[in-house]
């Protein structure tokens, strides 16, 4: 019985860990996954942040369907922007990156409750 309980602990841990081994970032950037199983992927582009919204499977989710704000803490400087839809699962932010900075990512999906992603910039 105690060998049967060890197994399927491990069996369980093994799924967990293979579960979330695929949240790497697809367009080079950083990514985060919110309780929903929503993830977003941030990356500087261009001078402004783009903001890629996949589900838990890295299913694209259509831009037109997400609000996304973000507040962005470098140093003592903080800044707030909201994303818009640019095209597919695209949105972009006109705030300018700063590599180190902490981002709180509010993001909204469809009907579903508003959920905040804390993500560190490159």
């Amino acid at each position: 019985m105690k060998r049967w309980i060890l197994f399927a602990t491990l069996a369980v841990q093994a799924l967990a860990a293979a579960a979330h081994d695929n949240l790497k970032p697809a367009k080079g950037g950083v990514i985060a996954e919110g309780q929903s199983g929503y993830r977003i992927e941030l990356v500087a582009e261009g001078g402004q942040l783009a903001a890629w919204v996949t589900d838990h499977d890295g299913k694209p989710v259509a831009a037109q369907g997400v609000k996304a704000e973000l507040t962005m803490l470098a140093g003592s400087e903080k800044s707030t922007a909201t994303f818009e839809p640019a095209a597919g699962h695209k949105l972009l932010a006109r705030v300018k990156p700063v590599a180190g900075a902490k981002v709180v990512v509010r993001l909204t999906v469809g009907t579903r409750a508003t959920e905040q992603l804390r993500l560190t910039l490159k």
